[in-house]
């Protein structure tokens, strides 16, 4: 029989390692490469100033735009997107706790890359930020359920072509309030 609290523990080791190690790609990406340790992980979210709170990792500057999720989860797949999985549960609770920023979910399981589930708003967005060389170097998939289209890519191609300069620009000066 299972020990049930060893596996709530190793569930949540996994997940915050997996936390930890998305604040420090996200941090290489916003940073050039020059630090780690720009975003963190949101630990015991109450505590921290709401300006910075980003979701599952605390932003590099106050206000960011962006709801980050994170999830490690041996149920996620991707084809759920098509038959109303899990990744539908997860975009619902997200939404409610966003609190009106773009919605953002990096997803992955053990032995599967990193992908990143956006609003099809914010894809756009990022397309038109993009030269068409580098539109073509993100492949993505576009799903329109439940009223809502979510669009999935993998994260470090969208990475390696989408700029912070590119984020700054498109979701942070530019980003119409509404």
């Amino acid at each position: 029989m299972a020990d049930w609290t060893k596996v709530g523990r190793k569930s949540r080791n996994k997940g915050a390692t997996y936390e930890r190690r998305i604040a420090h790609i996200l941090s290489e990406w916003w940073t050039h490469g020059e630090s780690k340790r720009a975003f963190r992980r949101t630990v015991m979210s109450g505590g921290w100033d709401k300006r910075f709170a980003a979701g599952d990792l605390l932003a590099p500057v106050p206000d960011f735009p962006v709801h980050i999720e994170i999830r490690k989860r041996e149920e996620f797949a991707l084809g759920s997107l098509l038959k109303g999985g899990v990744i539908w549960t997860w975009w619902r609770e997200g939404i409610e706790t966003a609190d009106g920023k773009s919605l953002w979910y990096v997803m992955s399981k053990n032995g599967e890359v990193d992908y990143l589930v956006m609003g099809y708003r914010d894809w756009m967005t990022i397309q038109r930020a993009l030269e068409p060389f580098a539109r073509s170097r993100v492949p993505y998939l576009i799903v329109h359920a439940y009223n809502t289209r979510l669009v999935a890519t993998l994260l470090k191609p969208l990475l390696d072509v989408f700029t912070p300069d590119d984020f700054t620009r498109e979701f942070i000066n530019g980003k119409e309030k509404t």
